[in-house]
């Protein structure tokens, strides 16, 4: 209560309250005056305030750079694993049927089932028989290319480009 015996008012609490919250200010520029700046920073030393939230803004990006990296180079191993053995795979169908004149629709079909996750337009994939005048004695080469499209940002850092080149090939002996 002030002196008239009234309470004070609300704007007045408040003016007193950012009065009080600026004191650190006050007394650091106190400080100035006597001691100097070693005084003041010495005294902001020690506040160890917002530490974990800066070393948590330093240690993020860092944290997500490979993270990021952990993904693409995931993601681009699984479709080299799936295009070499759907290559396999189709290698092994041409030389079965080798003997008709249709080993090399039957094994490009045997290709692109396989490589199913691959097969968004881009999957090409050729087949070449070693002995081209008998296709029956020698071997048969089965090979596909395949333009993949990367996840996240960072395989621009690690591929050079949001595209990688994923190669598959598998030479077989005609039985």
């Amino acid at each position: 209560r002030t002196q008239t015996g009234r309470r004070p008012s609300r704007t007045i609490t408040m003016i007193k309250g950012k009065i009080s919250s600026l004191r650190p200010v006050r007394t650091a520029l106190l400080s100035l005056k006597k001691g100097g700046l070693s005084v003041l920073i010495k005294r902001l030393g020690k506040s160890e305030k917002g530490q974990a939230m800066v070393e948590f803004a330093l240690c993020l990006p860092l944290v997500l750079m490979i993270l990021g990296a952990i993904i693409d180079f995931g993601w681009v191993f699984m479709h080299e694993l799936t295009l070499s053995t759907a290559v396999r795979e189709g290698a092994r169908v041409a030389v079965i049927n080798v003997s008709d004149g249709t080993y090399i629709d039957k094994a490009k079909e045997k290709v692109e089932d396989t490589a199913s996750i691959c097969n968004n337009g881009t999957l090409t994939v050729n087949v070449t028989p070693t002995n081209h005048t008998n296709p029956g004695e020698g071997g048969i080469e089965v090979s596909a290319v395949y333009d993949l499209q990367m996840l996240t940002p960072m395989a621009k850092l690690i591929f050079g480009g949001m595209h990688y080149e994923v190669h598959g090939s598998c030479v077989m002996r005609a039985e």
